[in-house]
């Protein structure tokens, strides 16, 4: 399996962020670990920065 998502779920996580729930519940509804809801919703720019942080070139 693949810790990837799919568009569709990748726009349901966001909607139902937006609606307060948080990545916990998001994930126990969607049938996903919370860590992969969170990474998802996690801005871009924070993403970048860990990178080049961490030494990963992309």
């Amino acid at each position: 399996m693949t810790n990837v998502m799919k568009v569709a779920m990748i726009q349901a996580s966001q909607s139902l962020r937006s609606a307060g729930l948080s990545c916990r519940v998001i994930a126990r509804r969607l049938g996903i670990h919370r860590e992969t809801v969170a990474r998802e919703l996690r801005p871009k720019a924070v993403l970048v920065e860990r990178m080049k942080q961490s030494g990963v070139s992309g």
